[in-house]
């Protein structure tokens, strides 16, 4: 048996021959294959171990401690056979392991399948071995009831922490730091103190009271005897780790009592030890530690501020919203700004009153809680809202306007459009925001309605947010010839009959031209402004129509008129207008040639509909046009822009 267990523990060829039964052994096939073969053997014998059950299970365990118990099998096979016990052990096993792990060839392989073995009936065998004060390797067996944590162990731990074997008793007091029940934190403050020992004992007192303090469950008398061993340790000449950890410990157990100690931590110089007492702060979730916190929140240094305003919303506890409102109110921007991104991201309609109530009192942080109401992600502001803009005094209504005009809420739109038409809105910023609540609220079903209100305007920098609203409203309107005819009605321009749309490229044909409308209204001023606003909204779209309109204008050049329509144009990103401005600048003199020259440059650069390509080949084509060196350098800054741009998206993922 011996020279076959010496082949087993040297060879390292899965192709030698499988190995005749042993008559000394009962070894099954598998498992005497495996001794033999140290490759892929090995993984196959172990797949059958852990298929075993009941009583295989057991014949396959006896089976390994019949091999193990001869002392011909060499030193590889029996590595081996102690890590297969592992796979199927039971408590008989563990006298066998036990032994073996006074060896130190086999103490490790021993200790690490004795904390697999399963049950309670194996933590009692070890216990048992564990009191008997003469069998060999006590040492092990306390690194193995520490490593499964074996809570029974306790009072006998307590007893070997006490006796005068250095190395046991070294191991024990580590051992129930690592078990760290309320009776391993009792024992271990029952120990004698011991010089050799003082820091090791220190050591495991804190890692029981962490665990302990983990689980939230110890009784009062543990509790109170807890807290003085957290002072103890903070106020003794121990490393930092076990300061930070008493700390810790500290919070979880005396909550707002603890407040001294955790105060002067984020008051202190030591950044380690401020981190330590912000991660415990947030981790005790002690309601009446969160209140002293947040009530001494303003008088904290500001890194400390942001690190307890950061923790609490990263951990998405309630006080964050507490210590953001506080911030609001912060002279530091960065401040304020966290504070509005933790009150955005975990706010809701329930934070309305207060934020509405900052918005109205009109102090340093009305505009930041405006911006936290324009972000609420809630649904059920929307109708808040709307509710509280009824009776609201103007200042307070002017900002929900403008609030809910951010958010999208499609539903003040009209009350907009009447209190500007009706005269309610009489205070300027009132009437501001409800312009800019037309303005980013239009639908392509509101032109009707937008033109209805640009009648009743009189105040020029009124229309021209109205403009602002028409030349929006072009590029998402279904049906642009539709528009098209109802923006010509109200110029008084008869609608033309159908013609193909211009090509798009700087040599585009005009078509034919249309007469120029005449606007009847009570102010020049007020009546260029409308015009304007209506010529923005043609501007803006790509119809035969509307091509057919500013051909007509851009015939006789000259006027205020025409370079109104030039600079309506140029800044109408519809490429399609580029062959129109192509015939302004061929039909113009002097200063008017250089704006509609720089007006068609404009245009080519940032069209979004044509193509980069075919933008740059009209750039190029200008340059015969470029008379002047003014005109030569716009025209090679807008072919640099236009190169240096990023390619459009195909259509399909536009």
């Amino acid at each position: 048996m011996a020279g076959l267990f010496l082949v087993a523990g040297c060879a390292t060829d899965s192709s030698l021959p499988a190995a005749p039964q042993s008559p000394a052994s009962s070894l099954s096939p598998a498992l005497e294959q495996a001794a033999w073969q140290r490759g892929g053997g090995v993984a196959r014998a172990e797949a059958l171990l852990r298929e075993a059950q009941g009583a295989r299970r057991a014949a396959l365990q006896n089976e390994l401690l019949t091999l193990l118990a001869e002392r011909e099998l060499p030193e590889a096979g029996r590595l081996w056979v102690i890590r297969s016990l592992a796979l199927v052990a039971g408590p008989e096993a563990v006298p066998s392991l036990a032994t073996l792990c006074a060896d130190p060839r086999w103490s490790a392989a021993a200790e690490d399948t004795l904390v697999r073995v399963p049950g309670g009936d194996a933590e009692v065998a070890l216990l048992r071995l564990l009191s008997d004060e003469f069998f060999p390797s006590r040492a092990a067996l306390v690194r193995v009831v520490e490593r499964r944590q074996v809570q029974g162990a306790v009072p006998v731990l307590g007893t070997l922490a006490r006796g005068e074997d250095l190395a046991l008793a070294e191991a024990s007091i580590r051992a129930l730091g690592t078990i760290g029940s309320s009776g391993a934190y009792q024992a271990l403050r029952a120990l004698p103190v011991r010089p050799e020992f003082a820091e090791l004992r220190v050591r495991a007192l804190v890692a029981a009271l962490a665990r302990i303090a983990g689980t939230r469950t110890a009784p009062e008398s543990i509790r109170s005897s807890a807290v003085r061993s957290c002072r103890e340790v903070l106020s003794g000449p121990w490393p930092q780790t076990l300061r930070i950890s008493s700390l810790q410990s500290l919070a979880l157990f005396d909550g707002a009592s603890a407040s001294p100690e955790l105060f002067a931590a984020l008051r202190g110089e030591d950044a380690a030890l401020r981190a330590a007492a912000v991660s415990a702060i947030v981790a005790a979730r002690h309601s009446d530690l969160n209140s002293v916190v947040v009530s001494s929140w303003p008088g904290f240094p500001l890194p400390v501020r942001s690190a307890l305003l950061e923790a609490f919303a990263a951990n998405r506890d309630a006080v964050a919203r507490e210590l953001a409102f506080s911030a609001l109110a912060a002279p530091e921007a960065s401040l304020r700004s966290a504070g509005v991104e933790v009150l955005v991201r975990q706010g809701s309609a329930a934070d309305l009153p207060r934020l509405l109530g900052l918005v109205a009192a009109q102090g340093e942080n009305a505009s930041e809680a405006a911006a936290i109401l324009s972000r609420l992600s809630d649904p059920a502001v929307d109708p808040l809202l709307r509710e509280r803009l009824g009776g609201a005094p103007a200042p307070l209504a002017a900002v929900l306007l403008e609030v809910s005009a951010t958010r999208g809420d499609r539903a003040v739109f009209e009350p907009a459009c009447i209190a500007l038409e009706s005269g309610l809105a009489s205070d300027p910023s009132l009437r501001a925001s409800a312009l800019e609540a037309v303005r980013l609220l239009a639908a392509p079903g509101d032109l009707a309605r937008l033109l209805t209100l640009l009648d009743r305007l009189q105040d020029v920098s009124e229309i021209r947010i109205l403009e602002a609203a028409l030349r929006s409203l072009a590029p998402r309107h279904p049906e642009p010839a539709a528009m098209a005819s109802q923006l010509l009605a109200r110029l008084g321009a008869p609608a033309p009959a159908p013609a193909p749309a211009p090509s798009g490229g700087p040599a585009a044909s005009a078509p034919a031209s249309a007469a120029m409308p005449a606007a009847a209204v009570s102010s020049a001023s007020v009546a260029d402004a409308r015009l304007r606003a209506l010529r923005a909204g043609i501007a803006g779209l790509d119809t035969p129509a509307s091509a057919a309109y500013f051909t007509a204008g851009l015939a006789r050049p000259g006027s205020a008129d025409w370079r109104d329509q030039v600079r309506l144009l140029s800044s109408s990103a519809q490429f399609a207008h580029a062959g129109l401005l192509r015939s302004a600048v061929l039909a113009a003199t002097g200063d008017d040639r250089d704006l509609a020259l720089r007006g068609l440059i404009l245009l080519c650069t940032q069209a979004t509909r044509a193509p980069a390509p075919r933008r740059e080949a009209a750039l190029v084509a200008l340059r015969p046009l470029a008379a002047t060196q003014a005109d030569r350098d716009a025209l090679e800054k807008a072919l640099a822009t236009l190169r240096a741009a990023p390619p459009l998206p195909p259509p399909a993922a536009r």
